[in-house]
């Protein structure tokens, strides 16, 4: 070839180069969010993996499970992740001691765990679905009531029904309150008859109800205590840092979370398929039942209620926690949120 021919060649051969580089597709950015557990209080989170709403935003979001419920927010401030999912009321306790997170985005809007019951001991108390709250809760006085550990959610909503309706009764003292861990366990100690009530999120209720184990007592989802109806129960934090200085990424973040939110409130089998492949093995009819039980907790927006969060931080007022500084309506970023969604981050 002619050093002529030869230059228009490399010439041409670069102009298409150039031209695919620009058509190609840039670069994700990787994102990683700790979590503390794989369950269903992560549900638009995993939709928006599921359904690919992140790649969209072109994020590769990684989600990590860490093995306590503060332990996200140590990992984002340390910077080994970017985002973190918290309980609010460990979201509430970091901010209370001046840790610089703010409230990103919901993932329930609801307190979702379900109270249920041994088998059996309902029927033998009298006692049903219909009966008045006082009286369902005056049921669980003298029994052995599990909780993942002392002084987490179901200790916590256990403290509160018993302050709020066996006027200011204090559970520790009327009840044996029994640390028994993951749900396996728990399953596991009710159907040997060590363990007569426990508290968990779907879809474990209904595998209690399912295995012929347990029976619902009281659904929090469901509105059997309106007293804390729209209660924002989970959230995903971030760092004031990771916000100033990588906000686009976040804004991205909250665009394919509220494309998830929509999708879950026009086709919550569709989300719930979606969910799915973060969910790991679980057969298909307890799935769909949890799923259907998650409902009426999952977010219709990604920005967050102050009125949930003050309704939360009343409960725990009532259970007995106290909170030096913490004012509700200063630790979202709702109006960075609002532009996100906007596209105006």
């Amino acid at each position: 070839m002619k050093t002529g021919k030869l230059s228009l060649f490399v010439a041409a051969t670069m102009a298409v180069a150039v031209l695919w580089a620009g058509l190609a597709p840039a670069q994700e950015r990787n994102v990683k969010v700790a979590i503390g557990s794989t369950s269903f209080a992560w549900f638009p989170l995993y939709v928006a993996i599921g359904g690919g709403f992140f790649k969209e935003e072109g994020l590769n979001v990684e989600v990590v499970n860490v093995p306590a419920n503060s332990t996200p927010a140590a990992a984002m401030l340390n910077g080994s992740v970017d985002l973190g999912g918290l309980g609010v009321q460990t979201a509430f306790n970091a901010i209370d001691k001046g840790q610089p997170i703010k409230i990103l985005t919901p993932m329930v809007t609801e307190y979702t765990s379900t109270i249920f019951v041994r088998k059996g001991l309902m029927k033998e108390a009298g006692i049903t679905r219909a009966s008045p709250l006082k009286d369902k809760v005056k049921f669980l006085v003298g029994k052995k009531l599990a909780t993942t550990a002392i002084g987490a959610g179901p200790h916590l909503m256990y403290r509160f029904l018993f302050k709020q309706y066996l006027d200011g009764a204090d559970v520790d003292k009327l009840s044996e309150v029994v640390p028994i861990g993951d749900s396996a366990p728990t399953l596991a100690g009710m159907k040997r008859g060590i363990i007569d009530v426990s508290a968990f999120s779907p879809p474990v209720p209904e595998k209690a109800e399912a295995d012929d184990i347990g029976e619902v007592l009281i659904d929090f989802i469901g509105g059997d205590v309106p007293a804390i109806k729209g209660s924002i129960y989970v959230v995903l934090v971030v760092s004031e840092e990771k916000l100033k200085k990588d906000g686009p990424m976040v804004a991205a973040f909250l665009r394919a979370i509220e494309k998830a939110n929509k999708l879950a409130d026009k086709d919550l089998v569709a989300a719930g398929k979606a969910a799915k492949v973060m969910m790991g093995a679980m057969e298909s009819e307890l799935y769909s039942r949890g799923v259907k039980a998650m409902a009426p907790a999952l977010p219709k927006t990604a920005t967050t209620s102050v009125k949930g969060l003050q309704t939360f931080k009343d409960l725990l007022i009532s259970a007995g926690y106290k909170f030096d500084t913490l004012d509700v309506s200063k630790i979202t970023v709702n109006d960075f949120v609002e532009q996100a969604l906007a596209k105006k981050q």
